[in-house]
């Protein structure tokens, strides 16, 4: 019982195809914000970043509890903040902002007993590591320098 127990742990922890894809998708996304198709690319960043963060309350009022609607609510309107912020103030505070909302992802993994908002099991996965790769390349690439 207890190698299940361990199986059962390593395969709720495995990364799986929901990173693959998010990464991919990052990459593409840094790929054509490089291609010049996107006119400004740091107000594209700051509105991705605002957007994100209201797909949480779109499963929020799925899950139909106003406990959830009201929390995913509220945090949106603070990654809201941080994108408009970063694009006002400091690009830094874009890349920073997706780097918190990969933290927020990763409180909705069902192994992190965190945040209860019922939604598919894969997308935490899929967005945190989307997260955390667009950050980089969105600092590595100077974006945040293209001020």
């Amino acid at each position: 019982m207890h190698s299940h127990d361990s199986d059962s742990t390593a395969r709720r922890f495995t990364l799986g195809w929901p990173a693959t894809v998010g990464g991919s998708l990052a990459c593409a996304t840094a790929a054509l914000l490089a291609s010049g198709v996107i006119p400004s690319p740091l107000a594209f960043h700051s509105l991705l970043l605002a957007a994100i963060a209201w797909i949480y309350v779109g499963f929020a009022l799925q899950d139909g509890r106003a406990s959830a609607v009201g929390l995913e609510g509220v945090v949106a309107f603070v990654f809201f903040a941080a994108a408009l912020l970063g694009l006002v103030y400091t690009p830094y505070l874009i890349a920073v902002g997706f780097v918190a909302h990969a933290l927020w992802d990763l409180l909705h993994h069902e192994g992190a007993g965190g945040i209860g908002t019922s939604l598919p099991s894969w997308y935490p996965r899929f967005c945190a590591v989307y997260d955390i790769v667009h950050a980089a390349l969105f600092v590595v690439l100077g974006t945040v320098n293209a001020v």
